[in-house]
């Protein structure tokens, strides 16, 4: 009974999860290619910027030159092996500034693909955005899709395991078209690609929400990450100065990857846009304007500059400061210094061999999910099982529908046997 309730849920259920599965794993493989062809335009940008050892004092006089012109930088990429320059970018735009001439940038605008920008919101919200579909916002919908999906392959895995001795590694792709070689190819597959259903669908889920994926791995909030809490010192106001106090809290062996800038307020901060602007004057009471129509337009007008002035006054210029150290998993940039230059202070330290196990495994959600900042086997071994699983999901949904289709055309037949013997 519970075999047979779960081998219908498992084929009912699978079909239509199936077909947004197949949108999901379709379009993590294209993600998985461009991300394969950032990694190659890297290593060729690497072959023309030979990588030169240079020392912190080096490092804090060349910032100190590049970023005084610039506006609205987000990060800064530091001098390493793997990326043998100086990089200044925002979301729009990034120069690059070569090791051995430090005065010639190379101007880049970021234009970004069509195609490959599409693709990207597709597998992250069906390109239904924030509004979504039957009130859930695409992104969650995305993420209910993989876990679903991951819920159909571990009820798969119940209804093979009895017929475990007919698993063949010559079945990750169909050897035909006959409804044995794509059951064979379903299941088999199924049966290697369930760690990264697993990885994907828990990892995506987590990026959705947040906040209960902190919740459940016990991260606290940053303000209490802090290490050096109530032991914030001064320190002088220039770059070597921030290097050397960033360089001085991390363990021998450390690497400055790259530094962060604060986010700059959106269009939903405390700043009143021109259209909220409007907005408040139509509301405006009848009986307040007609005792002094420009008195409450004024007031506002002063409240919004007011509100920019405070805005820009309280702006934190918290910059951090992203380290690889001996101990960060995978090479990840996992450890940081923050320092805010407006006051020239070191705030906080972050060590990732002192987070708890909880904060560890949460660090790691995006970029096993993505596979940024991961070496470049792991985003080819996402490509394989990106390949492996559109193709099983696929081997599912057919068999479905020739299930289907030659049940109908047999009841078809019988009926019309009927009415003919009749």
């Amino acid at each position: 009974m519970i075999k047979k309730f779960l081998t219908t849920s498992h084929r009912w259920l699978g079909f239509p999860v199936g077909i947004l599965f197949i949108i999901t794993f379709g379009t993590g493989l294209i993600t998985a290619i461009d991300e394969l062809s950032v990694r190659v335009e890297q290593a060729l940008l690497n072959h023309d910027n030979p990588f030169q050892h240079t020392s912190i004092r080096d490092n804090g006089a060349v910032l100190s030159k590049i970023t005084t012109a610039k506006k609205r930088i987000s990060r800064i990429i530091m001098p390493t092996e793997a990326t043998p320059y100086y990089q200044l970018a925002n979301r729009n735009e990034s120069w690059l500034y070569q090791l051995g001439q430090p005065k010639v940038a190379i101007h880049q605008i970021n234009q970004g693909n069509v195609f490959f920008k599409t693709v990207l919101q597709l597998h992250r919200n069906f390109l239904l955005g924030k509004t979504g579909a039957f009130g859930v916002r695409g992104n969650q919908l995305v993420a209910w899709v993989g876990l679903i999906a991951l819920m159909i392959s571990l009820i798969g895995l119940w209804i093979w395991w009895p017929k475990r001795r007919l698993f063949s590694v010559r079945d990750t792709l169909p050897r035909g078209k006959k409804r044995k070689n794509l059951y064979g190819n379903h299941t088999s597959t199924g049966v290697i690609c369930l760690i990264a259903i697993l990885t994907l669908a828990l990892t995506g889920a987590g990026i959705t929400y947040r906040n209960y994926a902190k919740a459940l791995l016990g991260v606290t909030p940053q303000v209490n990450n802090a290490k050096m809490k109530g032991v914030s010192k001064t320190i002088d106001s220039n770059w070597s100065a921030w290097l050397h106090a960033a360089y001085s809290q991390m363990p021998a062996g450390s690497t400055l990857i790259q530094i962060s800038y604060p986010r700059a307020p959106g269009k939903n901060g405390k700043i009143v846009t021109s259209n909220k602007l409007a907005q408040t004057k139509k509301s405006l009471s009848r009986a307040e304007n007609k005792v002094n129509p420009d008195t409450t337009v004024q007031r506002i007008n002063h409240n919004n500059k007011q509100s920019k002035n405070k805005s820009q006054s309280n702006s934190t210029k918290i910059l951090t400061f992203k380290f690889n150290t001996p101990n960060n998993w995978f090479g990840l940039a996992q450890s940081h210094v923050r320092i805010d230059i407006n006051n020239s202070q070191l705030i906080s330290t972050t060590l990732f061999s002192q987070l708890p196990m909880g904060e560890k495994i949460y660090s790691l959600i995006k970029p096993l999910h993505t596979g940024h900042g991961l070496p470049v086997g792991y985003v080819i071994v996402q490509l394989i099982f990106s390949l492996l699983g559109t193709v099983m999901v696929c081997s599912g949904v057919i068999m479905f529908i020739n299930k289907k289709r030659k049940k109908n055309l047999r009841h078809m037949f019988t009926f019309k046997l009927y009415s003919t013997l009749r």
